[in-house]
């Protein structure tokens, strides 16, 4: 039987086996009892990405939040950050995603948000999960207090025009690759009086994802350095996520972005405390980049939630991810690609600059990152292990003080994650290679 629970980034499996029409009523059932300790008549704005499975998993978690007397507004297809965006100018009690961000078709997940637009944190998990295993302990609303689902599709707009104020002078020639996703709804309105092109624009729900993005940049670089374009950006499904191509196709990643905006808010003294937050992922050469600068780089765990809470926590107004989930908290509670790449276009052109001359002061350790697929219940098991974690400290000692070995359980699959940073490229293939045939023994 299919329960609540909630990884990195929400909930997040594939549709009718991990993930069902009755774990999203669940879902909703447990947001609803969890709002009502506080507010006597919640509501909730609920949004979705292209997947065609949103549809049954929207209608059922509306079904869970009405059933406990919370009302709905429905604001349709659009980006996560959108979603964020409106909950907390629509003065909402909580917001609501149906996406599986970067994953395929098949999968589909639930991302929750509190009324500032921020990813719930972990005692709000925690609740929600106690909440929905217990349903069978309260009832359901009296009749005439059963919740209502209204449609407000031109919510959007407020977040359009928010976009839209952040663009300065454009003069750049871009692509877009809108992973054939929810930026599809944000991009050809925010730009379209600019000069640009835009590549995974299909919103057929099979195609999110697919050969597209992120996760698949190569058609992008492609268009960049054939039609000598100045930049290119790739989103992923949900619009959290951006990678950028320079001019001369090549790829930057989260740490890469995050780095050349700090540097430009440190120039500009605005950057606070000279700070930004990282996770245990960003690289230890993008690191040495910004101490060299007078930036420190606060680490946290993978996942955008614990980024955002640690800028909270600190007051800090950048952090970011490898994975491209940039955080400007000045502007947004959450990763936004979008408002990335308009920050990225400004800086440019602020600064008369490329992006590769940008990038050009950037230095990184050669990374391998390696994933062993595990049985889900063993993962937290094998990473105690104190044989591996012996294993992994006298791997260490070779590696040296210049590198550095990360061995983590994702949050969002059933895969262990490997990641080794170092000088020597050879060297540190070969011992994310030993550590991986390591754990598959175990």
């Amino acid at each position: 039987m299919q329960e609540v629970k909630f990884g990195t980034d929400g909930i997040r499996d594939i549709v009718n086996k991990g993930l069902t029409a009755k774990v999203a009523y669940d879902t909703g059932c447990a947001l609803a009892l969890y709002l009502k300790q506080t507010v006597s008549k919640p509501l909730v704005v609920v949004g979705h990405d292209t997947r065609q499975s949103a549809y049954m998993l929207l209608t059922a978690l509306s079904s869970g939040l009405m059933s406990y007397g919370v009302n709905v507004v429905y604001i349709g297809n659009l980006t996560t950050p959108a979603v964020s965006f409106i909950t907390a100018k629509y003065g909402a009690d909580a917001g609501v995603m149906i996406t599986a961000s970067h994953n395929t078709h098949e999968y589909n997940g639930i991302k929750l948000f509190n009324r500032f637009g921020e990813k719930i944190g972990m005692q709000a998990t925690n609740m929600l999960e106690r909440y929905a295993k217990g349903l069978d302990k309260y009832n359901l609303c009296n009749s005439e207090e059963v919740g209502i689902i209204v449609s407000d599709l031109r919510a959007v707009n407020s977040y359009l025009k928010f976009l839209r104020r952040k663009i300065k002078l454009f003069n750049k020639r871009v692509a877009f690759d809108c992973a054939n996703g929810a930026t599809n709804v944000i991009v050809p309105k925010i730009f379209k009086d600019k000069n640009v092109t835009i590549l995974g624009d299909s919103t057929v729900s099979c195609m999110v994802n697919k050969e597209s993005g992120v996760m698949d940049i190569k058609k992008l670089q492609t268009k960049v350095v054939k039609d000598n374009l100045d930049v290119g950006f790739a989103f992923d499904g949900d619009g959290d996520r951006i990678y950028a191509v320079d001019n001369k196709g090549k790829v930057l990643d989260g740490d890469d972005i995050l780095a050349i905006i700090a540097l430009h808010l440190k120039n500009k003294n605005k950057l606070k405390d000279n700070t930004v937050v990282g996770t245990v992922m960003t690289n230890y050469g993008i690191e040495a980049t910004l101490k060299s600068k007078g930036i420190k780089l606060i680490r946290q765990h993978v996942g955008d939630r614990f980024v955002q809470a640690e800028m909270k926590k600190g007051g800090y107004n950048l952090g970011g991810e490898q994975s491209g989930h940039i955080i400007i908290s000045e502007k947004l509670n959450t990763g936004d690609g979008v408002l990335t790449a308009i920050t990225l276009l400004n800086i440019m052109t602020e600064t008369n600059k490329s992006l590769s001359e940008l990038a050009s002061e950037l230095r990184r350790f050669p990374s391998e990152l390696l994933s062993v697929e595990v049985n889900s219940e063993n993962k937290d098991y094998i990473l105690s292990s104190l044989d591996l974690q012996d294993f992994i400290n006298d791997l260490e000692q070779e590696l040296g003080y210049k590198g550095r070995i990360l061995v983590r359980a994702s949050g969002t699959e059933s895969k262990i994650r490997i990641l080794v940073e170092g000088e020597d490229r050879k060297l540190i293939r070969s011992i994310a290679e030993t550590i991986k045939y390591k754990i598959l023994s175990m």
